[in-house]
Formats: structure tokens, sequence, C-alpha cells
């Protein structure tokens, strides 16, 4: 058989197949993967019949693209370019702990110092040596997961927050990592790979902030949204550990105990003059939907703030790539798909404009199979078209931004041995 019609991936809509390709069984066990249930295909004759992949070969017409792989994303105006870092810092947040819990006499001013952010990366170490990316990633990135340890210990102890060490984690993302370029290009993954509960946050708030960049956030704001982003579940401190950390799905009762997290958020930063109003909004908020369907007050459209729009985009993302003791993560190029296809349902479908330029379907060093049905390594990532990376294959490296002759099919999952 060949094919009678350009194969396009459902998501992207690259040809990956042009008409006249000859078919073989590897061609179709992809097309199976990428969930097509009908090509079209010539027979002997030369007459276009149909070819259903999901059962014995019958001729059927070919089945209308699904809603939504096709659907587009709502025009929007493309988000400006990241401001300039201002030459003097914004005024800082006053930090001040709650006179109901720590006595009129506890409020005060002292704070960690605050680099100047989008001050150059490439820091030298104590002996004079200059970090690698990795290097500056993973210090970074593994000191905020001490710090939510740190905070939330603090919160069951005592209900006191360390807004300093929150603070200090959030300028140091900005400062090493969110606001250089050349940095941030370099590494592509800013995720932590460790205990969900705790790499969790640490990961949300990175991503936000590189969305947050991606819409022009001054470097004020991205302290602010760092900020909310990283204390944004800080309410699951009060929830019951047997439920927080059940190893199987929550029961209905269990998951409404659970769903009281943004309330538990909220009084627990109501007595802090830091918490200003975008930071609540965002504690509250991150589990709002564009269409009214979240919790806990099915707010929709312009009445979720927008810092809480981007969280909830992230925190989605984050949740569903991340493996859980009761269930395996998902591949990062299914989870693109469905927070791209989620714009203007659940998500504001500017943030999604903006998620999708900057955070990448196919993560560097991961396995990707080929529209030749060849299996490659992703090397490097390229802004200028996410979906056509430099590729690693057998020993070769390629970039399909150049070489149009492979694309990707779909990710590798390797079986289990």
């Amino acid at each position: 058989m060949v094919l009678g019609e350009p194969i396009c991936h459902p998501f992207t809509r690259q040809v990956i197949w042009t008409s006249g390709t000859t078919l073989t069984e590897q061609h179709i066990e992809l097309l199976k993967k990428m969930e097509l249930r009908a090509i079209m295909v010539i027979d002997l004759q030369h007459k276009p019949a149909g070819l259903s992949l999901d059962g014995p070969t019958r001729p059927s017409p070919p089945a209308a693209p699904r809603p939504e792989a096709t659907r587009s994303i709502p025009k929007a105006e493309a988000p400006p370019a990241p401001k300039a870092s201002p030459q003097a810092p914004a005024a800082p947040l006053r930090f001040t702990r709650p006179a109901a819990a720590h006595g009129a006499s506890a409020a005060g001013t002292a704070r960690p110092a605050r680099p100047a952010v989008g001050t150059p990366q490439q820091q030298p170490s104590a002996q004079g040596v200059q970090f690698k990316p990795q290097v500056i990633r993973n210090e970074v990135l593994e000191r905020n997961v001490q710090t939510i340890k740190h905070i939330q210990d603090q919160v069951r102890q005592s209900t006191r927050l360390d807004i300093q060490s929150v603070d200090l984690s959030v300028q140091q993302t900005i400062q090493r990592i969110v606001t250089n370029k050349e940095l941030l290009n370099s590494l592509i993954d800013l995720r932590v790979y460790d205990e969900y509960t705790y790499a969790h946050s640490s990961n949300v708030m990175s991503l936000a902030l590189v969305v947050g960049t991606a819409m022009g956030y001054s470097a004020e704001r991205l302290r602010i949204l760092g900020i909310g982003a990283l204390l944004h579940d800080i309410g699951k401190s009060l929830i019951p550990e047997a439920i927080l950390h059940k190893p199987a799905k929550l029961t209905e009762e269990e998951f409404n105990i659970m769903a009281t997290h943004p309330a538990n958020g909220i009084m627990l930063l109501s007595g802090y003059s830091w918490a200003s109003t975008d930071i609540k909004n965002i504690v509250f908020q991150h589990h709002e939907k564009f269409d009214g369907s979240g919790y806990p007050m099915k707010l929709s459209g312009q009445a979720i703030s927008e810092m809480a729009r981007i969280v909830s985009v992230v925190d989605v993302y984050d949740a569903l790539i991340s493996n859980r003791p009761y269930k395996k993560g998902l591949p990062p190029n299914v989870v693109y798909q469905a927070i791209y296809n989620g714009a203007g349902n659940h998500f504001d479908p500017r943030i999604v404009q903006a998620f999708t330029k900057f955070i990448v379907p196919y993560p560097v060093n991961s396995l990707v199979e080929l529209n030749t049905g060849q299996i490659a390594r992703i090397v490097r990532v390229s802004r200028q078209n996410l979906m056509r990376p430099v590729i690693e294959l057998e020993g070769t490296v390629i970039d399909l931004m150049r070489d149009e002759r492979f694309s990707i099919a779909t990710m590798h999952i390797p079986t289990p041995a």
C-alpha cells in the first residue's frame, strides 16, 4: 500500500510522510501510536481507499480530524519581549511576622541582601573556576527544594513562614537562571527530579518564572510571581499526612479534604503584611479554570488573577509529567499537547501561547521515534522551532531545522526488560 494523501502530525500539523510513501508494518505501528484512526491509501488500481487502524483492513472513509488535535489557540497579541531589568531595584517587599502569632514587637523589615536582577550569571567558584550551566542549575534548583522542606516543616511546627528563605530562593532563580538567556537556553529543563511533595513547588516556581519572563514581566513582578508560586501549595502543610502521601488515588472524601488547601494557604498568609493581594490570589486561585470549572470559587476568565492563571498552567504541567507513587508521569510531549488543547477551556490562551514558546515538548537527552522508525536522542532544542530540535541518530548529529528527511513521530518509551 502507498499513501494517497500526506500524513501530518495530529498536534504540530507538520508533514511526516508525503503521499506516495510505501507503507510497512512499522509505519502502521507508528500511526497507531499517533492515535490516527484512519488514513487514505491507494490500492493496486490506484483508486483511493480507506485503511482503518482499529482492526482488520477494510475500505472506510477517512475519519475527520479530532477537534482537540486541530483546534488552534485563539489569536492573541504576542507577548512583549522581556523588559530589561531596571538600573535601580524596585522597592522591596517589607517582611513582618504576624502580630497575632509573634506579638506586635515582632514586626520588622529585616530581609536578605537583594542581588541586582539580571546581572551576569557565570560566577567563579571559590577556586576561581567558572561554574558550568548544569552546576548552576543543580545548585539553585536543589536549594529551592530544601527551602520548601524548611518552610513546610516550620509551618507544621509553629505556623511561621520564613519569607527570607523564600525570597532568596526566588531571587537566585531569577538572577542566576531565568533572566540569563544564554544559560536558560542551554538548560531547557528547569524541573527537579526529586520527591514530588517538595520538588513540585520548586518546579512550579521555576516554570512560572519562565512564563512570566515570556510575558514581559518586570523584575519586581517576577519576584512576586515567584514567591506566590513557591508558596502556592503551602496550605497542604495542614493536610493530614495519610492523605497527602497516600500511594493511591484519593477517595471523594479525601479529595474534598485535599481541596481545602487553597483556603488553608490563605489562612496561613493572613497575618503577614508582605503577603500582597497577588501572592494571596496565587495561593487561593491556582486551581481555578479559565472556563469556570475549577475550585474553590469557580471563577472564570479575567476574574482569576493573571499570576494565578500562570501558576495554574505550570501546576498542571508538572503534576502530569511527574512520577507519583500510584502512577507514572506522562511523556512531556503528551502533556505539552494537553496544555495546548486546554487553551480557552482550562487555561488562558495568551498564557498557553507563552508557555508553548518556552517549555519544551522534547527535553534534552529524551528518546524519540522518528518518521523512519529509528530511535534518536535529543541533543539540543532550538527556540526558533521547539518541534525541530537537534538529534543524535546512530552517532550522527542532525539538526531537524535543516534536514527535512526526518521528523519526530512520538516519544520513545523503552519497553521494560
